[in-house]
């Protein structure tokens, strides 16, 4: 009996031809599609041969390769020939192909193997459904939290939100005025779209719809979101790998209406507050659909078939990538999206003028914000210049006119618009060297939209106008914040309207007569970013509204509401600091503190809110954090898709219910966890720190559920900087210098934890929340009467973006895996553990076991996991040698699909990078991570001791408990501090 089909071999063997294929490589994917077909043909599979060959007729067709179009035709039609009645989904879906293909994309061939590819088609097609309404109807869902969503795939997450009643995400992409007559095109492709469908012509049905949205999209944005529904079914109901072609929109086409779609969605996002954390999954997925397109371009113009369009497609993609990464808090990568695209637009050589404008007014804009006035001087100049020649020079009115008519008569109205933004942002950039000359560029701006009014449409002058209004406003320019609040409330533009108002209180602020009114304007500002605006927008209005209250008796309660809506509008997660449009708006110095409401707040005793403002001043400086997805969950939701879709287009049917099990799993997904990390036991407390230059703060959490104790401390940012560097100096040095590293270690108990004690009475688990240079200090070596982790079960905190996994329902005893190529003697001493019978196995994945594919199954099921990986660049870990390094949200997904418990990692992890590498960790696994905080030479005991005492461990507080025998014992043999103070446990900062 001879042995069956290697079916892994033959998806590994398809994945390469498919990658050969994307990269140019015709004739090496030709070889691999032959291959399969051999093992295909020689095993029966026919099927499997009617697909692969039916691929590879749209293969030779999308590369435009009619030489081979003929003889994968004929091919197609003898697999197809060969299929007995009744037949498979999959010959059904090739045959409907075949039929959709044959009027556009096969036009030339023989008559002869036309004729026949059409016979072996129409035998097997479907017929087609009983009604077009059927296959466009909506779908509902229910509803669930932002958190919920922002754990799905974003195709499936925005599926969800469109599918959701009441207000349309899309609505502010809405022009004021559409143009005219857009709706009425784009409803009459939509009937185009449906009497193709009735006809069964499903790729000119798609060509309709594609067109009908992209008419839609700026006029009717329902309708919009409704047609990219359509598509989406359209295009799932055929074959995964290669289905995804149509005649007359092909697939870079389609990936640049999808690109489009999330970027809008995205951008409707970040303006409702509650929703941040969605938008930054829909602006990573824009990211990754920009690429796409870019990869698509370069394709063609390797085969030589690129075009003079190119160049400004990828542009474009360009600016969606920066504004996306600019969202995401990435402004490094940004300009590193606009950078290969500055030069050919200061030279002015695309050929819509406007594609030069914005990105040298994004350039303008990311050195805005970074502070880098010479820059975004130049930046914003040559916008000006590139889009009226001249601008920047002009001295009076009538040169202005005369430049604006010189335009007009060259078809440049459209211009102009971007001409006064530019300005308007020069004028901003001037302001702090010379005020005199900002005030005079800002009234040109003013002065060039008053010229050009007649020649631009109403939204386009408004749009301008209002940026032109608002940096007047900063500028501190009589009635412009009132301007600027009409034409941000015609606009319906929320974050305008939030800095405008704020603006209009400021100047009332400053007004003896109005002044007492002035904190009522701030409150107004603030609610109306409150409803609206979101990222710092918000969160300047709500502070400023707080200190109006704080310098008034009028309302002390005011104040604190103002300061709560601060600390929630500073959650992770939330719209990063000049992440949004108009935060180069708002005033100057932009990023303000909550250090004038400390003293007041302790006077007044109100330790809880000083807490909850500190910890989201904390969180709000975390480094960029990774979005997460639950990719089994997205795979279920979007089964009932599929299974809904079937039911209404196929059998005529009603819309499919969703599975109880997903609904409830997406609902528990927004509502507060039930892990060990969310409560206090009795005898645990949390010590956290806010340092600041000028003092720190402590703050102790009891289980009693009183606030926090407050204690203060006098050293700040600078001296603790000093003093913790020293002391890390003197751990590392060795015993030669114990008396010094003992003098240190008492010093910086004395100064940041024996204030304290007083509270920590009876307390057995401590975890410590550091802030500032306080990350760098390993806390277990302070001394007092002895270590600090004698005398305390010692973790550090640190926040979780992804909710760490509930333990409870856990059966021991499981596996451990040691996971890493770099793999040595003293990590592979963990499997003798094995034999001690503390684990049921301990197995080691090294090579491909540590592909991104194979993840999952390399980690499941494994409570404890030795991760033996350097850091990466960004959030990524070297798993494996001679490859690419693997983003930590796939380590972190595994690990929480294996139900793992700890995680120790190599490291090491000092700076930013591994602290944000260890708290995406820390949403996969039960417990914590045990990572390794600086470079030691070591011998392998303390570690395997460490790995020996977590075997039971169930959840951080028997992972802190295994950590503190371990040193205690460690410090009892006299081992050196440095190995013992070197491994830090990381356990999931409380909510």
């Amino acid at each position: 009996m001879s042995p069956p089909m290697d079916l892994d071999t033959l998806d590994r063997e398809k994945a390469r031809a498919q990658e050969a294929f994307a990269r140019g490589q015709l004739a090496e994917a030709q070889r691999g599609w032959e291959s399969i077909e051999g093992t295909y043909a020689r095993f029966g599979f026919v099927e499997g041969l009617v697909a692969l060959r039916y691929n590879r007729v749209l293969a030779a067709v999308e590369a435009d390769e009619r030489a081979l179009v003929p003889r994968a035709v004929a091919a197609l039609a003898e697999a197809l020939g060969a299929v007995a009645p009744p037949a498979s989904a999959t010959v059904v879906q090739v045959a409907e192909g075949v039929l959709r293909l044959l009027p556009a994309a096969l036009r030339g061939l023989e008559p002869e193997i036309e004729a026949r590819l059409t016979r072996a088609a129409l035998q097997f097609a479907a017929p087609r459904p009983p009604s077009a309404a059927d296959a466009f109807a909506g779908e509902t869902f229910p509803e669930m939290s932002p958190v919920a969503l922002a754990m799905l795939e974003p195709v499936d997450a925005a599926r969800v939100l469109l599918s959701q009643p009441g207000p349309g995400l899309l609505q502010a992409l809405q022009p004021a005025e559409p143009e005219p007559g857009a709706v009425d095109e784009a409803l009459a492709l939509v009937e185009t779209g449906r009497r193709h469908w009735d006809a069964g012509d499903r790729g000119a049905a798609h060509q309709a719809l594609g067109l009908a949205f992209e008419r839609a999209r700026t006029c009717a944005p329902g309708l919009a979101a409704e047609l990219q529904i359509g598509l989406l079914r359209l295009e799932e109901g055929g074959l995964p790998e290669r289905l995804e072609y149509t005649p007359g929109l092909p697939l870079e086409r389609r990936l640049r209406t999808s690109l489009e779609l999330h970027a809008a969605l995205a951008a409707g996002l970040s303006r409702e507050p509650g929703r941040e954390r969605l938008a930054r999954a829909q602006w990573q997925h824009v990211i990754a659909l920009a690429a796409r397109v870019v990869d698509r371009i370069h394709v063609r113009r390797v085969r030589g078939g690129g075009n003079a369009e190119d160049a400004e497609v990828e542009a474009h993609c360009a600016l969606w990538r920066a504004l996306a990464h600019r969202q995401c808090g990435q402004p490094t990568d940004a300009q590193a999206a606009l950078t290969p695209f500055l030069s050919r637009a200061q030279r002015c050589a695309y050929s819509d003028v406007t594609v030069s404008a914005r990105l040298l007014l994004a350039a303008g804009d990311l050195a805005e914000r970074d502070d880098d006035a010479a820059r975004a001087v130049r930046f914003y100049t040559d916008a000006a210049e590139v889009s009226l020649p001249g601008a920047t020079r002009a001295g009076r009115a009538v040169d202005l006119a005369h430049l604006i008519g010189e335009s007009i008569a060259e078809d440049g109205a459209d211009r102009l618009p971007w001409v006064a933004r530019a300005l308007a942002g020069l004028a901003r950039v001037q302001w702090s060297t010379n005020e005199t000359e900002a005030r005079f560029t800002a009234a040109l701006a003013r002065d060039l939209l008053a010229l050009a009014r007649v020649y631009l449409p109403a939204a386009a002058h408004q749009s301008a106008l209002l940026w032109v209004e608002l940096t007047r406003a900063r500028l501190g320019e009589s009635g412009a914040a009132d301007r600027a609040v009409e034409l941000a409330t015609v606009l319906q533009e929320p974050q305008a309207l939030a800095c405008a108002l704020l603006y209009r209180a400021r100047q009332a602020a400053l007004d003896p007569v109005q002044r007492p009114a002035a904190p009522a304007g701030f409150s107004l500002a603030a609610a109306e970013a409150a409803r609206g605006a979101a990222g710092e927008v918000r969160r300047t209005c709500e502070l400023a509204a707080a200190l109006a209250w704080h310098d008034t008796s009028a309302d002390a309660g005011r104040m604190d509401v103002h300061l709560r809506r601060f600390a929630e509008a500073s959650r992770p997660g939330d719209v990063p600091d000049a992440g949004s449009d108009f935060d180069v708006c708002v005033p100057v110095p932009r990023r303000q503190s909550i250090e004038p409401f400390i003293e007041r707040l302790l006077s007044d005793g109100k330790s809880a809110l000083l807490h909850q403002l500190c910890v989201a001043e904390r969180r709000r400086c975390v480094e960029d954090e990774p979005v997460f997805v639950e990719p089994e969950l997205s795979t279920e939701v979007r089964a009932w898709h599929r299974a809904d879709f079937e039911s209404r287009r196929r059998r005529g049917l009603g819309a499919e219910v969703p599975p109880a099990t997903v609904v409830e799993r997406l609902q528990a997904l927004g509502r507060p966890g039930t892990g060990a990390h969310v409560g206090l036991d009795s005898d645990a407390a949390v010590l956290s720190y806010r340092v600041a230059p000028n003092g720190t703060l402590a703050f102790v959490q009891r289980s009693d559920g009183t606030p926090p104790r407050v204690v203060r401390i006098g050293a700040g940012t600078a001296e603790l900087q000093g003093q913790i560097a020293e002391c890390l100096r003197l751990v590392r040095a060795g015993e030669d210098h114990r008396k010094d590293f003992l003098g240190c270690a008492q010093a910086l108990f004395s100064l940041l934890v024996r204030p304290a004690m007083g509270a920590l009475e009876g307390v057995v688990a401590l975890q410590i929340v550091p802030d500032g240079p306080l990350w760098s200090l390993p806390f277990s070596v302070l001394l007092g009467e002895n270590f600090l982790c004698e005398r305390f079960e010692l973790s550090v905190a640190r926040h979780a973006p992804l909710r760490p996994p509930s333990g409870e329902g856990v059966e021991l005893p499981a596996r451990a895996v040691i996971a890493g190529d770099h793999a040595t003697g003293r990590d592979l001493r963990l499997s003798v553990l094995e034999r001690g019978g503390l684990y049921e196995a301990v197995s080691v994945a090294t090579g491909d076991d540590l592909h991104s594919d194979r993840l999952v199954e390399t980690l499941g099921p494994a409570r404890f996991v030795h991760v033996v990986a350097e850091l990466g660049p960004g959030a990524t870990l070297a798993l494996r040698e001679d490859a690419p390094a693997t983003p930590v949200a796939e380590v972190t997904a595994a690990l929480r699909a294996a139900g793992a418990v700890a995680v120790m990692l190599f490291g090491p992890i000092d700076g930013p990078a591994g602290r944000q590498v260890v708290g995406s960790l820390l949403g996969g696994v039960r417990g914590g991570v045990l990572a390794r905080q600086f470079s030691v030479d070591e011998e392998g005991e303390f570690l395997f001791e460490l790995a020996r005492a977590s075997a039971s461990a169930t959840g951080p507080r028997d992972l802190a408990a295994a950590l503190a025998a371990t040193r205690r014992a460690a410090i009892r043999a006299r081992l050196p501090v440095r190995l013992w103070s070197a491994y830090e446990l990381f356990t999931a900062e409380r909510d």
